[in-house]
C-alpha cells in the first residue's frame, strides 16, 4: 500500500510530501528487511540493514537502532563497527537516564556520514535495557578500546556530488 501511495506521489506537483512518503517507505523497508534477514541468520546483511537504519533515527528510536547496529555488527565480528555504535548507545542511555546532564559530548565518529547528531534526534523517556545490561555493553566497550587502535567508520565518494 505504501508503495503504491509514493509511486502515485512520484512525479506530482507535491516533491516535499512525496520525499516524506518516501523515506517511510525505505524505514519501513529496511526494518521488514532487517527481521527476514535475522529470522534467517543472514548475520552479514542484517549487519549491513542495520547499519543502514542508523540514517533514519529522526524516524525510529535511535538508541534501539544503535543498540541492534552494535549487536549485528559485533556478531559478524566488525568490532570497530560495533563499538562505535554501542559507544553512541551508551551515551543515548545516559542521556535518556539524566536529560539535564547530557553525555554527548562531540559526535566526530559520524561527522562524514549521514547519520544524524543525537542533537537532532528525539529521546524516548525511557530506556531499553537495565543498568546490568548497560554495564556489559559498556565493558565490552571498554575491553575493546583498550586495543589501543583508533576507530572509525569507512567512508565512500557521494554518488551525487563526489565528496
Amino acid at each position: 500500500m505504501l508503495q503504491k501511495l509514493v509511486k502515485n506521489l512520484e512525479g506530482g506537483d507535491k516533491k516535499n510530501i512525496y520525499d516524506e512518503f518516501h523515506k517511510y517507505l525505505m524505514v519501513t523497508h529496511l526494518l521488514l528487511l532487517k527481521g527476514e534477514t535475522q529470522r534467517k541468520s543472514l548475520h552479514k546483511v542484517s549487519a549491513a540493514l542495520c547499519t543502514s537504519l542508523l540514517r533514519y533515527t529522526k524516524d525510529v528510536r535511535a538508541d534501539k537502532a544503535f543498540l541492534d547496529a552494535g549487536n549485528a555488527n559485533k556478531m559478524i565480528n566488525e568490532n570497530d563497527f560495533a563499538y562505535i555504535f554501542f559507544n553512541r548507545y551508551i551515551d543515548l542511555y545516559d542521556a535518556i537516564e539524566d536529560p539535564e546532564n547530557n553525555g554527548i559530548s562531540e559526535n566526530t565518529d559520524f561527522e562524514e556520514t549521514d547519520i544524524p547528531s543525537p542533537y537532532e534526534i528525539s529521546l524516548p523517556e525511557k530506556n531499553l535495557l537495565s543498568v546490568t545490561e548497560r554495564d556489559e555493553i559498556r565493558d565490552w566497550v571498554l575491553e575493546t578500546n583498550m586495543d589501543g587502535e583508533e576507530k572509525h567508520l569507512p567512508t565512500r565518494t557521494c554518488e551525487y556530488c563526489q565528496f
